[in-house]
């Protein structure tokens, strides 16, 4: 990744500073080239490096473990940052059975959705899929997992006999 600029050397010192919020993730490393008024120059390569992270940890559950299909079930949590400071404006996706559902983001940093698991869903191990991106396209995603109840719709029995005498 590369950012080229100027600066100004007073008295032998040079301070500089940009804005961070439209460069891409990754690594940077700064190499300075120096010169006077004579065209006397300097060239310091690797001064310095830094990374810039995109990050978000995302942090989700669910009210309910073990719902039944039809229940609504609440996901909700928390995302921060990678110093840990709370995202305060942006959105989750929760992502279900090949749908989306979209949340904002609390300025605590906290979500919550009211999501009904489908009546039609199969019975086991569910796992919900959440992104969370603010508004400066930083990412992060996490699943919770659950276990849908099975819900019997229908007993077929099997009998040898059509006519069932009392103690057979």
């Amino acid at each position: 990744n590369q950012l080229v600029d100027s600066g100004i050397i007073k008295t032998g010192m040079m301070r500089y500073s940009t804005d961070s919020g439209d460069m891409v993730s990754g690594e940077y490393v700064v190499n300075i080239e120096a010169k006077d008024i004579f065209g006397n120059g300097q060239k310091f390569e690797n001064a310095a490096k830094f990374t810039i992270v995109n990050e978000i940890s995302v942090h989700a559950e669910t009210n309910k473990k073990t719902p039944a299909p039809g229940v609504t079930v609440v996901v909700y949590g928390s995302a921060k940052g990678i110093l840990q400071e709370r995202i305060k404006d942006g959105f989750a996706t929760i992502y279900l059975n090949g749908n989306q559902y979209k949340t904002k983001i609390h300025e605590d940093g906290q979500f919550e959705y009211g999501l009904t698991i489908p009546e039609n869903i199969k019975s086991g191990k569910l796992d919900i899929r959440i992104t969370v991106e603010d508004l400066d396209g930083n990412r992060g995603e996490t699943t919770a997992s659950l276990i849908v109840l099975p819900v019997p719709r229908k007993i077929d029995l099997l009998l040898m006999n059509d006519v069932i005498k009392p103690g057979d």
